[in-house]
């Protein structure tokens, strides 16, 4: 089999592979050639994400069936996009086909389809609600959305937490002493700001009727919220406490989490909560063994949120990462599978794929490239475009879609066993089928391609030789034709005579050749011209083909095969699991070899290995899963024929094996059974180790601060450009600093060596940094001994005359009387507003009737 898939890539710029690791680093950079800049704040919905950007920039991936992604499109998309172009979001928050999100400025936004259609419908940009802006956190769920205002004030939109009770912009209650919110399936928690907690709704996983607004508990030492089926909260010192019903009716008691993390800082909650502990480890609940279970991953995180069966966090470095199933796209790495490990999300594109005459070379600018593959000429551009996202090879044609999901082809002139198309030009790239929207494309070397759609169909054209796939009434395909009745398929994998798929429900379907089991069907011999059902079971994550073999992934991390084997070495009856191992991560095949990578990090393989292509450091045919020769940590393998190609978790990247005729071979000197390391490829290199800096998250009534960076080193804080504090971090990294008396505002670190170099800095925007328009007060006469005006509600307006001062606070109508005294004629007022954070904002001038 001939095929390259998205996958992700962090760290590493080679220009002739696909990769992903695990390591932080700065940025990403998306198919479109647009760099995904650290992120501030991610937000999971029910088939969605959004992320706000340190720079301001919003970015969204997952399903778009309702105008939720806001690009403007209907397109639902496996990879980051932009919204817009603006840079001042500041904090947004993902529902069940629904977005909202404040900026910077407090203004209100909101994009999509309401559950229960109350609040917006069909709208694919953002569009604002009302005129204010003092709105300063927002929240979504199933059950529908929230915002805050700086002030306190509630807002509900769309939210259905009791029989018969549906709220559409409106108040939670008249009070205005609100600090935090958060919104799950049928519960909403919220937070005063004497620290006390309230829930109404369904917010215990054993509650049938929602409770009215109620507080729970008399502790006001309540720091961070999540709301859902399994309502969680958290208090200063860290400590988790699950929301469970109570005795009596309508009453909500709180259990203390005995967790093995020692502190949480951060929490979100979906359906199950999940938490971030300070030291940066991830734990979701588990609802079978009522505990807390860690999600595998050795980069610290800094926030993360759990949507519907899936999760993001991001990294302390702003990287972003997804975990969970992927049906609409929603991990963002540009995959169909569903990962049970968190991978890195925002794709950097790099990819090889060789024909029978080309190599096919996907530049991680996205622009793509061909070169002879026999006597390696140089590289040539196809078209001018750059932006292509994954491409596919058969005999004569590559394969190449874009992130608008749309699939092109460039054609050579050699026809045998092709998947050629009618109506298409060789040599020059053209596009298939307008209007649709691929998410994968994998070619055989028998001459067919196989194609999924995203609204869950699977495509089939070209040259079937052998007749194991192709429908029996055709020879050749020169259209793409439905592979099958059915519109649920999540991802799949072929070889030259075999099909397996997974649908989205986790079951696994196969159809083709069978002689030597490889479909995992009951008898051998028993080929299939349509999808069947392999076995009853409902939890496949992952699956490859070989020719005589099959293996496959369980959501529970356990490894399964079946057929003949890798190069036909070993016959098994049935489907049988690879040990008792339940830590495996990922899979990758070629025609004979397989390759399977631990949570841990260890590389696993077996199958054909007379040029070394196994990794084992000797030839000879590897009957069972084994350790390649170097421990790594690997991320990511792409199995040829006859060489393989790796990245380990520092960013390197190694091959072994026979590459004389890759791209790799042509530039660097390889022995055949030796991992050799891959220095450079053309003129772009793997970058140097940077440091690296990063805020944890604050909270609520938070008395101190940290910044996560390298031990014993010294640390700047700034606050609004104004140094706060200074210092060493301690042996494990972390620098604290006292919050000065407002916390509110822009905060920035820098971390400099012994002669003040600067090595890393990072920024953090926390609370209301808005400044308050300017007052509006009335002229006053001359002699005059009161000036009155309107302002930002609660807000303290200063006036200044004759070198003195006169202030006075606003009330909730945003009016203001200051008393000064007699007013001389012809004399000037200056005026202006300091909001509750200590924002102040623009002045203005009065003039003094005469």
């Amino acid at each position: 089999m001939k095929r390259t898939r998205l996958l992700v890539m962090l760290t590493i710029a080679m220009a002739c592979m696909i990769s992903f690791s695990v390591l932080p680093v700065k940025a990403n950079t998306t198919a479109q050639g647009i760099t995904l800049p650290a992120l501030q704040q991610a937000s999971a919905g029910a088939r969605h994400i959004l992320a706000v950007g340190e720079d301001g920039s919003l970015w969204a991936w997952g399903d778009n069936s309702e105008g939720e992604l806001g690009d403007g499109t209907f397109r639902s998309s496996g990879i980051p996009v932009r919204v817009g172009s603006d840079k001042d979001w500041a904090s947004t928050a993902a529902g069940d086909r629904f977005s909202i999100a404040v900026k910077r400025d407090g203004s209100l936004w909101m994009w999509g389809t309401n559950r229960n259609r109350e609040a917006i419908t069909k709208q694919k940009t953002p569009l604002r609600f009302g005129n204010g802006n003092d709105w300063f956190k927002v929240t979504a769920g199933d059950a529908g959305a929230a915002a805050l205002t700086k002030h306190g004030y509630l807002l509900l939109f769309g939210v259905n937490l009791q029989t018969g009770t549906i709220y559409v912009g409106s108040e939670l209650n008249g009070d205005r002493d609100w600090a935090d919110v958060s919104i799950g399936a049928e519960c909403l928690l919220a937070l005063k700001q004497n620290g006390t907690l309230w829930a109404q709704g369904v917010c215990t996983p054993t509650g049938s009727k929602g409770i009215p607004l109620t507080q729970v508990g008399d502790s006001t030492d309540w720091a961070a919220i999540g709301a859902g089926s399994f309502g969680v909260a958290l208090n200063h010192d860290g400590q988790a406490f699950d929301l469970k019903s109570g005795s009596s009716p309508n009453s909500i008691k709180l259990v203390n989490v005995k967790a093995a993390f020692a502190k949480a800082v951060r929490v979100s909650s979906g359906f199950v909560p999940v938490l971030v502990s300070e030291d940066g480890s991830l734990w979701k609940w588990d609802t079978v063994f009522d505990k807390y279970d860690r999600i595998p991953s050795d980069t610290p995180m800094k926030e993360a949120a759990i949507g519907n069966g899936f999760g993001v966090a991001i990294a302390r470095d702003g990287t972003t990462w997804t975990w969970g199933q992927n049906e609409w796209g929603q991990l963002g790495d540009g995959e169909s599978d569903s990962a049970y490990v968190p991978v890195a999300a925002g794709t950097t594109v790099k990819a090889i794929s060789k024909s029978d005459s080309y190599n096919f070379i996907l530049h991680q600018d996205g622009t793509l490239w061909h070169q002879d593959g026999i006597d390696h000429t140089m590289l040539k551009q196809i078209s001018t475009d750059t932006d292509w996202v994954s491409i596919s090879t058969g005999r004569s044609e590559v394969y190449a879609l874009k992130p608008d999901g749309s699939l092109w082809v460039y054609q050579t002139g050699s026809y045998f066993n092709s998947a050629r198309l009618s109506g298409v030009s060789d040599n020059i790239m053209q596009p298939l089928l307008k209007g649709r929207y691929w998410t994968d494309i994998q070619v055989s070397e028998q001459g067919y391609a196989v194609a999924l759609n995203k609204d869950g169909s699977l495509w089939v054209w070209g040259t079937d030789a052998w007749g194991k796939i192709m429908p029996s009434d055709f020879e050749h395909l020169t259209e793409p034709h439905p592979l099958s009745p059915a519109k649920d398929w999540q991802s799949f994998s072929i070889n030259g005579s075999h099909l397996l798929a997974i649908k989205k429900d986790g079951t696994l379907w196969g159809m083709g050749d069978n002689r030597q089991g490889q479909l995992g069907l009951p008898s051998y011999n028993a080929n299939t011209d349509k999808m069947m059902k392999v076995g009853s079971d409902r939890d496949w994550a992952q699956v490859r083909t070989g020719a005589s073999g099959s293996i496959a992934l369980r959501k529970d991390g356990s490894l399964w095969q079946w057929g003949k084997g890798w190069w036909s070495q070993t016959e098994m009856t049935g489907i049988v699991q690879v040990g008792s191992d339940k830590d495996w991560s990922r899979i990758w095949s070629s025609t004979d070899t397989a390759f399977v990578l631990k949570k841990n990090g260890s590389l696993w393989s077996w199958g054909r290995n007379d040029y070394g292509q196994v990794g084992s450091g000797s030839a000879g045919t590897i009957m069972e899963p084994s350790s390649v020769a170097d421990k790594g940590p690997w991320t990511e393998v792409i199995p040829g024929t006859y060489y393989t190609v790796g990245t380990k978790k520092d960013g390197s990247v190694w091959i072994w094996g026979d590459d004389k005729e890759s791209v790799f071979g042509y530039m660097n000197s390889t022995s055949e059974l030796k991992m050799s390391k891959v220095s450079a490829i053309g003129a772009i290199r793997v970058p140097d180790p940077t440091w690296k800096a990063a805020f944890m998250p604050f909270r609520l009534n938070e008395k101190e601060g940290k910044v996560q960076t390298s031990p014993s080193i010294f640390v700047s804080i700034y606050k609004n450009g104004k140094l706060i504090a200074s210092g060493q971090s301690n042996s494990a990294g972390i620098f604290r600093f006292a919050f000065p008396h407002l916390a509110d505002g822009k905060y920035s670190a820098q971390v400099r060596d012994a002669g003040g170099n600067l090595l890393a800095s990072a920024s953090y925007i926390y609370g209301d940094v808005n400044p308050p328009a300017s007052p509006k007060p009335s002229t006053p006469a001359a002699k005059a001994t009161v000036v009155q005006g309107n302002a930002e509600p609660y807000s303290r307006v200063t006036l200044m005359y004759a070198n003195t001062s006169y202030s006075a606070k606003t009330d909730g109508k945003g009016s203001f009387k200051i008393i000064v005294p007699p007013l001389a004629a012809g004399s000037k007022l200056t005026i202006w507003a300091t909001d509750a954070a200590g924002n102040q904002g623009v002045s203005v001038t009065v003039a003094i009737s005469k």
